[in-house]
């Protein structure tokens, strides 16, 4: 994955305990530059993702 291996390289990996990282030890961080988060969420590809139906509010 692109954006694991990119966050990898971002000061939050650096070591520290952060609520950033998930149980891998991965930082769960958007690692490039805004516009470019934009420009992928213009358009996301719904296969990247596991899509279910709602549940029913209660």
């Amino acid at each position: 994955m692109r954006r694991a291996a990119a966050a990898k390289k971002t000061v939050f990996a650096s070591g520290c305990k952060s609520w950033y990282l998930d149980a891998g030890g991965v930082p769960q961080v958007w690692p490039w530059p805004y516009e470019h988060f934009m420009d992928i969420m213009a358009k996301p590809d719904l296969a990247d993702y596991e899509l279910t139906e709602a549940s029913p509010a209660a």
